[in-house]
């Protein structure tokens, strides 16, 4: 008889260890295999991961250099410069030229969407709206004063040729934010009595739309990239409802409330 239970016993123990080695090795290799190639696909991932975050950050570093580059050139031109003249007489001379002047600065880039000249109180005194290059001058008596605002309190303790750059947040007028939103980078430069026009401050908005809408475009089903600033507020998020909730009081939306330990993760690395 061929059957199994035609075998001895020890024959029938020999035939199930052998049979239960037969299926330990095949499960193992299995295991194996699947091993290698979830790591393959894990190193893949990371891979992409790695050279999104390269990209960004260079894409980040190229646009700030760019920024405080335009607004050192701004800040150059002879037509601020005080001459042999009272600033006051010079000024109201020199008010058509030098708002033509920053409108002709406004054409040769398309992220600007403010230049400001501010005195030294925080009024401004020039100041230009833009829109993808294209300009318009604001009148005196559309002109506000901004002695409140951060940039313009840290941005005068800041001594020419430094510049002092805010973070990122949205853009704001007359106390509303502006939507659809801006994000926006303020870059200022510290305009002295000494070889100014005016004594106060030069404040560049730049529109960092095209910034964020690169960004978004290197999202992939695999790499899904967020953007959080230090406070762990996300700026750039797949569920926009998350984005910008400091600029809106809702401190319950940061990474470190509603993922601490990925939070600390990335602060230990920091």
């Amino acid at each position: 008889m061929n059957s199994f239970s035609s075998f001895p016993i020890g024959s029938k123990k020999s035939v199930l260890l052998k049979s239960s080695f037969s299926l330990f090795i095949t499960l193992f290799i299995g295991w194996l295999i699947y091993e290698q190639t979830y790591q393959e696909k894990i190193n893949t991932i990371k891979a992409k991961q790695d050279e999104k975050l390269v990209l960004i950050s260079s894409d980040f570093s190229s646009e700030i250099s760019n920024i405080k580059m335009l607004t050192r050139i701004l800040a150059q031109a002879p037509v601020l410069k005080s001459n042999s003249k009272s600033a006051s007489s010079a000024l109201r001379q020199s008010r058509a030229e030098i708002n033509n002047y920053f409108l002709d600065f406004v054409a040769t880039t398309d992220n600007i969407s403010q230049i400001r000249w501010l005195d030294k109180h925080g009024q401004e005194q020039y100041r230009i709206n833009a829109v993808n290059g294209v300009g318009e001058i604001v009148s005196p008596g559309g002109l506000q004063n901004k002695q409140t605002r951060y940039y313009f309190q840290k941005g005068m303790q800041v001594s020419a040729p430094d510049i002092f750059a805010t973070e990122i947040d949205l853009n704001i007028e007359r106390n509303q934010i502006v939507i659809p939103h801006q994000p926006t980078i303020r870059v200022t430069y510290r305009t002295d009595k000494e070889d100014y026009l005016l004594d106060g401050l030069l404040v560049v908005n730049f529109n960092l739309d095209y910034l964020f809408d690169q960004i978004k475009s290197y999202n992939q089903e695999s790499t899904l990239i967020s953007i959080l600033n230090h406070d762990g507020f996300w700026l750039l998020n797949t569920d926009a409802e998350l984005e910008w909730g400091f600029m809106y009081g809702k401190n319950e939306q940061t990474l470190a409330l509603k993922k601490p330990e990925l939070w600390q993760q990335i602060i230990d690395a920091m």
